[in-house]
């Protein structure tokens, strides 16, 4: 059995109402562009907030008690409310009734939104309930009863479990503990309960109990014990916390061409801060077979969750993705000088990747290191050309060059590292 002690279902809603015996519509929505709404991890939004209805004086974060939240992000199982301070035309100001920001819509009516005048300005005040981490999900299961949890806000959902031959007053502990029901240091919850005889908890206030930072991804031992200790009176339950990877960070790089077939991207996945591993909590599957993933060209491959990572079967994000083998690169062998130019000469590029060559190198040139002012590029087309003159330069000028290699093929242009860079002075 679980109650829901939290839940906000909201929907966008815009709403234009006339002014009688007035030319122009008075706006009923703010719309908050650049207001994010807390997650955990999340660093709070304070500035460059606009408004389509008056201006943004400044953005506050509180805490549960009120006080201004000074921490560099939000903590997870933690309460907080925003404050907008708002400045303009006090009609339109006064008029507001919807307040939408970060995909999601406030009510003037609602319970947890507070909007009201004080001098000339005008506050609005959103309260949050406990932030989860996106992506977090939850089993439970004490051998009697298993929950099912596909919802963020469900790590907050109050659960009961109810020890054998409870009586009176009793105290409710939890403790961490293995598969045998030993105890593991120090209760990580309490609670007294003197009618009901259920100890009432939320996977949440469990998590945030057991570790900090909030990196629990598994399945952990808990120990439910009264405090008579009767050998009835203990329950020993497991929550598997897990996670989505739709929502996790990954970063794909693509690779140079070296020859050898089953060639894989250079990937990293990030999940609640940890660096997930391949091979054990997720792996790689690949439209083609790791003998033709050998030539220059785009591969797809599909990300696959493992262990108590995973990817819901109704998510909509799409799983698949792809990564290049690029082809390899050339080195600089002299820059020169001239009267207004430069001549750029590289070594050829021949081999054969895996089935042809390149097609052609790339110049770039700069009046800097960082290669940011004055740039010019240029393509030079066959791969035994290995020299080229740029003219049209200032004269007395100290420029940088670097070149790479590309190939042109049916699925695109694809292009080499750069090389190191050198550099001259015209004449």
């Amino acid at each position: 059995m679980k109650k829901l002690i939290f839940s906000l279902m909201i929907s966008v809603m815009m709403i234009f109402t006339m002014i009688p015996l007035c030319s122009y519509a008075v706006v009923n929505t703010l719309q908050l562009n650049g207001l994010k709404v807390p997650y955990a991890g999340e660093t709070p939004v304070t500035e460059g907030v606009t408004s389509n209805v008056g201006d943004v004086e400044k953005v506050e974060w509180l805490d549960s008690y009120g006080q201004k939240f000074s921490e560099s992000t939000f903590k997870r199982s933690k309460a907080y409310s925003v404050r907008v301070t708002l400045t303009g035309d006090n009609e339109a100001l006064e008029a507001l009734d919807t307040f939408e920001f970060d995909g999601e819509s406030f009510y003037r009516d609602d319970d947890f939104t507070d909007y009201y005048s004080s001098g000339d300005s005008w506050i609005l005040k959103i309260y949050f309930g406990p932030t989860p981490a996106e992506g977090f999900y939850v089993d439970i299961d004490d051998s009697d009863r298993t929950a099912i949890i596909t919802d963020n806000d469900d790590l907050f959902n109050e659960y009961e479990l109810v020890p054998h031959g409870a009586t009176g007053t009793v105290n409710y502990e939890i403790y961490l503990s293995d598969s045998k029901g030993s105890k593991n240091g120090s209760p990580i919850f309490t609670k007294k309960s003197a009618s009901d005889k259920r100890a009432m908890f939320t996977p949440g206030e469990l998590a945030e109990n057991k570790v900090s930072p909030f990196k629990i991804v598994g399945k952990y031992y808990f120990l439910l014990c009264t405090n008579d200790n009767l050998a009835g009176d203990k329950l020993l339950f497991t929550i598997t916390y897990r996670y989505n990877l739709a929502y996790a960070k990954i970063k794909i790089k693509d690779v140079t061409y070296n020859g050898k077939s089953g060639r894989a991207p250079n990937i990293t996945i990030k999940a609640l801060g940890d660096t997930l591993t391949k091979g054990k909590e997720y792996t790689l599957s690949y439209a083609k077979a790791a003998s033709k993933r050998k030539s220059v060209g785009t591969y797809k491959f599909t990300i696959d969750g493992k262990g108590y990572y995973f990817y819901l079967e109704e998510s909509d994000m799409d799983t698949s993705d792809s990564f290049r083998i690029n082809p390899k690169g050339t080195t600089l062998k002299s820059v020169k000088g001239k009267s207004k130019s430069l001549v750029v000469k590289w070594n050829k590029r021949s081999t054969k990747m895996a089935t042809k060559r390149i097609t052609g190198y790339r110049i770039m040139i700069a009046t800097d290191k960082a290669f940011t002012k004055n740039v010019r590029t240029y393509k030079v087309k066959g791969y035994k050309n290995t020299s080229k003159t740029i003219k049209g330069l200032k004269k007395g000028k100290k420029y940088y060059v670097k070149v790479g290699t590309y190939m042109t093929l049916k699925s695109g242009t694809y292009k080499s590292t750069w090389s190191k860079k050198m550099s001259a002075k015209t004449k």
